[in-house]
């Protein structure tokens, strides 16, 4: 029951047992359920409801007239009107009346004074039909119209065609799905700071969007679109921006994961034949310190892949304890049972080199079991993974930012920026700890390893946490360690020619104007042709990635291979169907 159902019983109930002064108990003339129901039928009503059905039973009862009434006086001059509360034929008290009709001692007093000067006519709020003082003027509301307008116009999307799920489509205006309504007034919000000018508040502003500008929405992700038409809208976009010369030229604990993977370009308005293609890749590995909620998300764009393996992870995470870490003296490291990445002995000889050459004082490292695989930093490719599928992305710069713009904690890092510069260094670790420390045999039957620096080349592992330690030394006895010294830098192995080539003649096409030379730009080298062909770009692209073979042909003849002609029924020569046959001619 709610709060003020409890509170009404109560109130009913003392007023059943003391009567509130009514020496009369008028409540004893009707029954605990009438009242209670009746009181429920009154509160049901509007107000204005109410005070016309009060107003009713007084304009029944009261006494009228300009001169006062009576058997054994003079009737003179009436000063004040007067009221005798009835109801049902009973007479009853002031009381029992107000409390029937779930009314105070001040409504009833405005309720009668409004009577005595208006008559039965519902009351009228003093202020009604007054514009307040902080109301927007007409100026106010133009400028909003006006502001939206132009941001439609700007940002906006026409789409040709009909669209699914609207009724009306030929002047409906769609904003990007990157773009939200708060966005929208945040900016509206800045311009009036500019200008001086007082701005309304965010839910007058979607409502005056909602009253006179309906038709400007915000589009929803949707796919398989025609690619001829979402050029043309981007050119339409694009020029909105342009002069009119312009116009003329060009109408047109710390927890480690492994990457996930990525196209760009990328739209949520996808265009139809992208789906068959493979875009530019771009590989994300997390390193979520989860002391701070902040996520370091390590973007490795295809030209600066350096395979898989130990060594990429190994030069994140050294790249990202020495400008992320916070200078932590233990560390807790947890990741997935990933034996290709994560879990191997060039990880722990990673670990326990560092706390040899005095970068921390223990480091403890712990795998998730089999089958398990969601953790923290899965919650953070979530936010990036929502936050990526609604923004146009281009370039490796337009997926920075929304990065940055997914949630608080996600942080970009890039490996290589989009003009060729390597900011993140793999390096050889595989080789260099070849030569100091052995292997742990096993290693793929113990689940948490730890390092100290008091006991150096030591490694303590469990098969789980409340298991028996078992130890391994790991040091080499000729080993020497060099607190400066680090292994060799592996270059990236960046695309190949026939990948550039792909990218150029294939992706190309869907990128936005101004990211088509960053993205797919033209290549240096020159296409490999006929039998200079050796292999496939890799094994890590799929099939549609195969070199292209240049053959020479003619406009109208096809790049498939002809299909199998086929006879004719009648006389068995190719070049025609039975029903064109010669011989039946």
């Amino acid at each position: 029951m709610r709060k003020e159902d409890l509170q009404e019983e109560e109130d009913l109930s003392k007023f059943f047992e003391h009567g509130f002064g009514c020496s009369d108990n008028c409540y004893a003339l009707f029954s605990h359920s009438y009242i209670k129901t009746y009181r429920c039928d009154i509160q049901a009503m509007a107000k204005p409801v109410q005070e016309i059905a009060i107003m009713s039973q007084m304009a029944a009862t009261s006494t009228m007239g300009e001169l006062s009434t009576g058997n054994h006086r003079r009737q003179k001059e009436r000063k004040r009107q007067f009221f005798t509360f009835m109801h049902q034929g009973h007479k009853i008290c002031r009381v029992t009346f107000l409390k029937l009709h779930a009314c105070g001692k001040s409504r009833i007093e405005e309720i009668m004074k409004n009577y005595r000067m208006n008559g039965l006519i519902p009351r009228v709020h003093g202020n009604a039909g007054k514009t307040p003082n902080h109301a927007l003027t007409y100026d106010d509301i133009l400028r909003v119209v006006a502001f939206i307008r132009n941001y439609a116009e700007v940002h906006g999307i026409s789409l040709p065609g009909r669209i699914p799920g609207m009724k009306s489509y030929e002047n409906k205006k769609f904003l990007p799905c990157s773009t939200s309504k708060r966005q929208v007034y945040l900016e509206y919000a800045e311009s009036c700071a500019w200008l001086y000018v007082k701005a309304c508040a965010e839910t007058t502003f979607n409502m005056l969007w909602r009253r006179y500008l309906p038709y400007i929405e915000k589009i929803k992700p949707m796919s398989d679109l025609c690619a001829t038409c979402k050029e043309i809208s981007g050119l339409i976009i694009r020029s909105a921006n342009m002069q009119s010369d312009e116009r003329i030229t060009e109408a047109m604990q710390k927890a480690l994961d492994h990457r996930s993977l990525v196209h760009y370009p990328s739209s949520p308005l996808q265009a139809g034949p992208i789906y068959f293609l493979t875009p530019r890749k771009c590989g994300i590995f997390g390193v979520c310190c989860e002391a701070i909620s902040q996520q370091v998300n390590f973007l490795i764009d295809e030209s600066f892949d350096t395979g898989k393996g130990a060594n990429p992870v190994i030069s994140m995470v050294h790249f990202y304890l020495k400008n992320h870490g916070l200078n932590s003296v233990s560390i807790h490291f947890n990741a997935d049972n990933c034996t290709g990445q994560n879990k191997n002995n060039t990880v722990i000889q990673y670990l326990l080199w560092r706390v040899m050459t005095g970068l921390n004082a223990s480091i403890s490292i712990s795998f998730l079991p089999v089958g398990h695989t969601k953790f923290s930093p899965d919650w953070c490719f979530r936010l990036l993974k929502q936050k990526f599928r609604k923004a146009e992305v281009d370039s490796l710069d337009d997926f920075i930012q929304v990065v940055e713009q997914s949630s608080a904690v996600n942080k970009a890092q890039p490996v290589g920026s989009s003009n060729g510069e390597l900011i993140v260094e793999t390096l050889d670790w595989c080789t260099y700890f070849a030569t100091l420390f052995k292997k742990i045999k096993g290693i793929k039957g113990f689940q948490h390893f730890v390092v100290n620096a008091t006991s150096p080349g030591v490694v303590a592992a469990r098969q789980a946490v409340d298991g028996p330690v078992t130890q391994f030394n790991l040091l080499k006895e000729d080993a020497q360690i060099m607190e400066d010294e680090l292994p060799n830098i592996l270059p990236p192995k960046g695309m190949s020619t026939e990948r550039k080539w792909y990218l150029y003649e294939k992706i190309r096409p869907f990128c936005s104007y101004e990211c088509k030379d960053v993205t797919c730009p033209l290549p240096d080298a020159p296409r490999l042709t006929g039998s200079s062909q050796q292999s496939t770009p890799g094994v890590d692209d799929p099939p549609d990635l195969a070199m292209e073979i240049e053959v020479p042909h003619s406009p109208r003849q096809s790049l498939e291979p002809p299909a199998t002609q086929r006879k004719c029924g009648n006389c068995g020569q190719f070049g025609h169907n039975r029903r064109t046959c010669p011989c039946n001619q």
